[in-house]
């Protein structure tokens, strides 16, 4: 008997959603990370209980005030690596190797020991 194919492409991503789903450890994950960012985003409500040693050292308050301001630099970090590596890394490419002397050059003394 043969199987008859639909005639809807089958997306890539639905695959690997439900793969993902099924994994417990990547579903821990994803939840710990939605109540950081819903504790987080609710700062406002729940900082200032007074919880803390005395005044101005409420560390919960700290804390939840940190975890909204960390995801923002985290993601503008992210962007402008992206924005400046992808051309450079396009044009690096394009011209196979002549111009990927001067940042090669930068990430080998940025990333190796001084000595």
């Amino acid at each position: 008997m043969t199987t008859v194919e639909s005639s809807r492409p089958r997306r890539s991503g639905t695959a690997y959603r439900r793969r993902t789903l099924r994994d417990p450890v990547a579903v821990g994950c994803l939840v710990v990370l939605c109540l950081v960012v819903a504790v987080s985003r609710a700062a406002p409500l729940l900082g200032g209980v007074g919880v803390g040693v005395g005044v101005g050292r409420d560390v919960l308050s700290r804390l939840l005030y940190g975890g909204r301001t960390s995801p923002v630099g985290g993601t503008l970090a992210v962007l402008v690596a992206f924005v400046v590596g992808a051309p450079l890394g396009l044009v690096s490419g394009f011209y196979r190797g002549r111009l990927a002397g001067p940042e090669h050059r930068h990430d080998r003394a940025v990333a190796g020991p001084r000595a």
